[in-house]
């Protein structure tokens, strides 16, 4: 599996910064066999004004981000199945839009 994996520290850390109150996925399978559009939405609370963590997203194209409003740039935001988040704020909504890839099952 392509990108970054997840290490338990990360996960740690990322758990203590942020509380995830709701995700949102919108699917669109009418593209074509292999690949399918998807727009997700995360709504979170930062304990740490300030601070910066990840999203993970495994093989996707990704079309636009978005963190509460603001524009983030895909192609320096996005790089090892991570979207970057920075200079959080106490509520925060991160929106993504783009287009997954479905992996053959092994």
């Amino acid at each position: 599996m392509p990108g970054t994996n997840l290490t338990r520290d990360e996960a740690a850390t990322r758990a203590a910064l942020l509380d995830v109150t709701s995700y949102s996925i919108d699917l669109d399978l009418t593209t074509d066999e292999k690949t399918f559009g998807s727009t997700t939405t995360i709504r979170f609370t930062c304990a740490e004004p300030g601070a910066e963590t990840f999203a993970d997203l495994v093989d996707a194209t990704i079309h636009e981000i978005t963190l509460n409003g603001a524009s983030i740039d895909p192609a320096t935001a996005y790089a090892d199945s991570r979207i970057a988040l920075s200079g959080l704020a106490t509520e925060k909504r991160a929106r993504g839009q783009g287009r997954l890839h479905l992996l053959p099952h092994r």
